[in-house]
């Protein structure tokens, strides 16, 4: 499906399910799920998800986004977000064309990172991300995002 100019993943109230790569420090590749639920509204925009490292005692590693709505005259917003491994993160979400584009940076400066998510068509986005602790790339990602709601 050709890019319409609109993009359905985080604009829109819905369910994503993941599926891929994750890669250790070490780039081990190991496969992941997970989901994220979008809740839009006029007020905030809130993010909730998960990937689940598919391990012989799997790993699920949680992230809850607050997003600042976007400014229809804007291409991009801020949001915070509370990771229990990373801690409080602040980033931006940029548009370009038919990407999204996320940076974000720990409070406490240690950890940064950036994700890539480039629209397929309105029920599926492919995402690539990377985070860092310091200079040292600790993870990092590619999956496919389908809407199941």
């Amino acid at each position: 499906m050709e890019y319409t100019g609109r993009h359905t993943y985080l604009f829109e109230t819905g369910k994503w399910k993941a599926i891929g790569t994750y890669f250790d420090e070490n780039g081990i590749p190991v496969n992941v799920t997970g989901e994220s639920s979008m809740d839009v509204t006029k007020k905030i925009w809130t993010l909730h998800g998960f990937m689940e490292l598919q391990l012989d005692d799997p790993i699920k590693i949680f992230n809850r986004y607050i997003i600042k709505p976007f400014d229809p005259q804007k291409d991009h917003t801020t949001w915070i977000s509370e990771n229990p491994a990373l801690g409080k993160l602040k980033g931006r979400f940029t548009i370009v064309n038919d990407m999204i584009i996320s940076q974000y940076q720990s409070e406490d400066g240690k950890f940064s990172g950036s994700e890539v998510l480039l629209f397929i068509d309105d029920d599926q986005y492919q995402n690539w991300g990377v985070v860092f602790e310091n200079d040292f790339k600790i993870s990092s990602w590619e999956v496919m995002l389908e809407r199941f709601e």
